[in-house]
């Protein structure tokens, strides 16, 4: 079985790149629930930083025409802390 062999109509590759936007989902919703329940304070200033080169670095990529298999990952990578960030905002006491 090669690199490139399709699974369900997918390459290994595509598969590594859901498993990992799967796997980061995951673990910021942990964060983000215990950001909702008050457990959690992330820094506002950080996260935001976190979310805004990504998301930038996904619109540039859209925009020149990139492989969107390539740019789910980026995108992965701005939105969950962009949802870090908005969930602060849900319980002010996190």
């Amino acid at each position: 079985m090669s690199f490139t062999s399709i699974i369900f109509g997918l390459s290994v590759a595509h598969w590594l790149v859901l498993i990992s936007a799967g796997l980061s989902t995951i673990g910021s919703g942990a964060y983000i629930r215990d950001t909702i329940k008050g457990t959690t304070k992330p820094n506002r200033v950080s996260f935001s930083m976190w979310a805004l080169a990504p998301l930038i670095d996904t619109a540039a990529a859209i925009s020149a025409g990139a492989d969107l298999w390539a740019t789910v990952r980026i995108f992965t990578s701005g939105l969950m802390p962009l949802l870090i960030f908005l969930a602060s905002f849900v319980n002010l006491q996190s």
